[in-house]
């Protein structure tokens, strides 16, 4: 996505602090509220430069829907417009990296892993529980905040083309991301990947059914118990969300 030329200063009431991050549909800056000197993140797309696929009243309807929406995991829509040539929404400060970011370093517990997918899919799955569209879904979209919380954006400001089972998809992008960096037991792997592959079949689930499994799979984890085992390290062991038996990845 191209800006004009020269980041602006100000969109709306909103000064501007930092210049926009990476290309791509949208820009997002960090800004100012002078009204009470708040931070807050703008995502901003510019209306002049390209058709936008809904008018300012359509926009500005969504972007309440998902104002109204409660989720830990969603980033929190205060307000929404449209001044100086572009169309913004205004969230609360996102802090963090993003998950491709952390992907791209390291690798996390299968633990953990599963607890990123559940979260993301249970906040997917508030917005189309509400009849609305989530925005685009994939790692960069995620971002994992200084305390471990995953969050993604709420809406796009102006969403591409959309289709049928695409929020599962993106899910299934996740997961599959998710699972090719888990460290743990094969069995806990094994069930992120079967849900991963599902999204992306020809017969693939809703985002409520993806949600429900992931949420499964996280409760069955957290209530696995500590053991010890013959490599003499400590492991857990319990079942899957498939009922799979969980044992040690070390074959001992």
């Amino acid at each position: 996505m191209e800006f004009p030329t020269g980041t602006p200063t100000r969109i709306g009431r909103f000064e501007i602090e930092a210049p926009p991050g990476p290309p791509g549909r949208e820009g997002t800056f960090l800004a100012r509220d002078p009204r009470d000197g708040r931070r807050v993140t703008l995502r901003v797309v510019p209306t002049r430069s390209r058709p936008l696929p809904e008018t300012r009243a359509e926009f500005l309807e969504r972007a309440r829907a998902h104002a109204a929406l409660g989720h830990p995991s969603l980033h929190r829509v205060l307000a929404a417009g449209e001044a100086g040539g572009y169309r913004y929404v205004v969230e609360e400060p996102v802090v963090g990296t993003s998950l491709a970011d952390v992907l791209a370093v390291g690798r996390l517990e299968s633990e953990r892993a599963i607890a990123i997918a559940a979260a993301i899919a249970g906040a997917v799955a508030t917005i189309e529980g509400r009849g609305l569209v989530a925005g685009a879904l994939g790692p960069e979209r995620v971002r994992l905040e200084p305390g471990g919380r995953p969050t993604i954006p709420s809406l796009d400001v102006a969403p591409g083309p959309r289709r049928p089972g695409d929020a599962v998809r993106g899910l299934g992008t996740i997961a599959r991301a998710l699972s090719d960096a888990a460290l743990g037991p094969d069995a806990a792997i094994r069930a992120l990947e079967r849900v991963a592959a599902d999204c992306s079949g020809e017969a693939i689930p809703t985002v409520a059914e993806v949600a429900e499994r992931l949420s499964a799979l996280e409760r069955n984890w957290r209530t696995t118990l500590s053991v010890g085992c013959a490599c003499g390290r400590v492991h857990r062991a319990g079942a899957d969300a498939g009922g799979t038996e969980v044992r040690c990845g070390c074959g001992a």
